[in-house]
């Protein structure tokens, strides 16, 4: 999945800005349910 990283990247730099940190390195970890294992109704999602 690509997902625009403007908001972190802008986000990292403004911490880094702000607390003094240089060579700034981040990661961003998004955790969740797909649309495909998403319980409908009356049924248990799949892990």
């Amino acid at each position: 999945m690509t997902l625009d990283s403007v908001m972190a990247e802008n986000w990292a730099a403004g911490v880094a800005r702000t607390s003094g940190f240089t060579a700034v390195r981040h990661a961003v970890e998004l955790t969740g349910i797909c649309p495909d294992c998403s319980p409908s109704a009356g049924s248990s999602p799949r892990y």
